[in-house]
């Protein structure tokens, strides 16, 4: 029996979906506490049917309270479920895009309303410019301009804020040029996390912010030898790897070596080298 959305109510933008589900079967997703959908198994029946960012509101025509009632409700849906979700595919859409980001470089976020965040991975091209201009404003870099078939065409806007490159959080327009020329050139491709303007006022402010002259500096700027330091560091971190176990036999009584504290006491006289009649006395000053 195929899956079939039964009904969807425009008003709410509700929607029913009916899944075919056994007992015991799961339902192969991952609800939070407001029983929004923040992850689908694949290879189950939910892949094809419900989205990320999917709002559960009811199962068979009862309306769920938490999680464990819908744990509870699934227990007994079979032979079929029908699941009344609350779908936005903007929402579902920026919840994707925001759960590509690595958990080590979200901390580079601060979320704010009105703006999507993503990961992109830009890979150097020969023969073909980067096409990127940016300028700092209150401690974030913006993308000023992006040349029409560069590089960077494919995947920057106007507007978008670049919090991180390569999970270095950068602030500095002048250490963010160096950083993507210089891994570009070292390793023929770079990853940055960008904040993008997604309503009209968060777009407005984005223009707004670019027409004005720039004469604000950020108030963190790492110098050029701390920027080296840093991407060194980096590397060096991400080239760990188990440790090895040695080949070299241990003994145990190398292991098993303790200290002892006697206590008993003995006096010994220590003598002079030199006999008392042959020193000679030296001028005081």
């Amino acid at each position: 029996m195929a899956n079939k959305v039964n009904k969807k109510s425009k008003e709410k933008n509700e929607i029913v979906i009916s899944i075919p589900i056994k007992k015991g079967e799961p339902l192969g997703v991952t609800p939070n506490e407001q029983l929004i959908i923040v992850q689908i198994q694949s290879g189950t029946k939910s892949e094809e049917n419900l989205h990320i960012g999917d709002q559960i509101i009811a199962l068979n025509g009862i309306k769920l309270k938490n999680q464990n009632h819908l744990k509870y409700l699934l227990s007994l849906a079979s032979p079929i479920a029908n699941i009344t979700v609350i779908r936005d595919d903007k929402k579902s859409k920026n919840m994707e895009s925001n759960l590509s980001i690595p958990l080590d470089r979200r901390c580079n976020i601060t979320r704010r309303d009105g703006y999507k965040y993503e990961l992109i991975t830009i890979n150097l091209i020969k023969d073909k410019k980067l096409g990127l201009r940016i300028r700092h404003f209150q401690n974030r870099v913006l993308v000023s301009s992006v040349e029409p078939l560069s590089i960077c065409s494919a995947h920057l806007k106007t507007g978008d804020h670049i919090c991180d490159i390569d999970g270095l959080r950068v602030t500095d327009k002048n250490v963010c040029k160096k950083l993507l020329t210089s891994l570009l050139k070292t390793n023929k491709k770079v990853s940055l996390v960008i904040e993008r303007p997604d309503t009209p006022e968060t777009i407005q402010w984005a223009n707004k912010v670019l027409e004005a002259p720039e004469l604000q500096q950020p108030s963190v700027k790492m110098s050029e030898d701390v920027v080296k330091i840093a991407m060194r560091e980096r590397s060096r971190l991400k080239s760990y790897g188990p440790p090895e176990k040695s080949l070299l036999r241990r003994d145990n009584y190398l292991i098993d070596k303790t200290v002892t504290f006697e206590e008993n006491i003995y006096e010994y006289k220590i003598t002079s080298d030199y006999d008392g009649k042959k020193l000679r006395s030296v001028r005081k000053e």
